[in-house]
């Protein structure tokens, strides 16, 4: 812990987030690790309970991640299928912006007030997308 927050102070404001987090991710793995080494040493689990445990935990698992995959899913298909690209100006329930980034998990959209919407991947695929620009970038600004 003490490392970590001395690391933290010698690096860069925008890079203390990205090692308070990785340091969360570290001392999970090195609980889980610990437990899996004792585990072992108190009790003496049969072939069935580690298949139910490996089970439990699958499920488990599944669960927690079952919107992200969905995301991530919905992101490729979008990607795949090219319905809208930076520069288009979509509208999604109510928000009305120019697409300024593509992310397999979210949009980026930017409205008319200069505010920056994060649109998940999943509501894109639940909800109907208007397309103003009709996937030809900047088609509201052209001259004749």
């Amino acid at each position: 812990m003490v490392a970590t927050q001395r690391s933290a102070e010698r690096t860069p404001p925008h890079r203390r987030l990205l090692i308070s987090r990785l340091a969360l991710v570290a001392r999970l793995l090195i609980w889980i690790a610990g437990i899996a080494t004792i585990m072992p040493l108190l009790v003496t689990p049969t072939v069935e309970e580690v298949v139910a445990l490996a089970a439990t935990v699958s499920l488990a698992l599944a669960l927690a991640l079952k919107d992200y995959v969905s995301c991530m899913f919905a992101g490729v298909v979008t990607i795949l299928e090219n319905t809208y690209q930076p520069g288009d100006w979509i509208e999604v329930d109510g928000t009305y912006g120019e697409v300024t980034a593509i992310g397999t998990r979210a949009v980026h959209i930017v409205t008319a007030d200069d505010t920056e919407a994060i649109i998940p991947r999943l509501k894109l695929w639940s909800s109907s997308v208007f397309n103003a620009s009709g996937g030809a970038p900047y088609a509201e600004g052209k001259d004749d």
